[in-house]
């Protein structure tokens, strides 16, 4: 759309310097003097309400247009960002992390899982005295890390397979 053929359809638009003026044209604005500034400015039809902000689709909608009919060619221009070319080691390095972030290990609470064992681990190879105190230390830190409900339901697990090999649960 041309700046013409815009402030063809405004009420009363007068020139203003390089822009026009000219009543907003949005709902629920009763406009006694001109507020819509409305200028070209690099291939687009720019509009401002100065008296009450309005936002250029309720400035539009009256007039039966869109934010895409701003533009003097009727299409946005669109920038095109060049990219300098990836190097073959940031592409490797792309290529891993991405096949690293598919493996089953990578999925959230793995990671703490295996801590929680190492923890247990070393709770079962401490002497008694000890034992009961480093198994409360790994899963106070598990639940920590994973939330109260989940470590509860890892520990009512860890109880039911002690049980179920004949130990039992510390």
């Amino acid at each position: 759309m041309t700046l013409d053929a815009f402030l063809g359809r405004l009420d009363g638009p007068q020139p203003q310097g390089d822009q026009h003026v000219a009543r907003c044209p949005a709902r629920d604005h009763p406009d006694r003097r001109p507020s819509l500034v409305i200028a070209e400015r690099d291939g687009r039809i720019l509009v401002h309400c100065r008296s009450r902000r309005c936002r250029p689709e309720d400035i539009l909608g009256p007039l039966g247009l869109t934010l895409a009919d701003l533009f003097v060619d009727s299409h946005p221009r669109s920038r095109v960002i060049s990219r300098k070319p990836e190097s073959a080691l940031n592409a490797a390095r792309r290529e891993i992390l991405t096949a690293a972030r598919r493996q089953p290990w990578a999925r959230a609470g793995v990671r703490e899982l295996y801590q929680l064992a190492d923890g247990l681990r070393l709770a079962d190879a401490a002497p008694a005295s000890e034992a009961a105190t480093l198994r409360t230390a790994a899963m106070a830190t598990f639940e920590a890390q994973m939330g109260a409900a989940i470590a509860a339901e890892f520990e009512a697990a860890l109880y039911q397979l002690s049980l179920a090999l004949g130990g039992v649960a510390a």
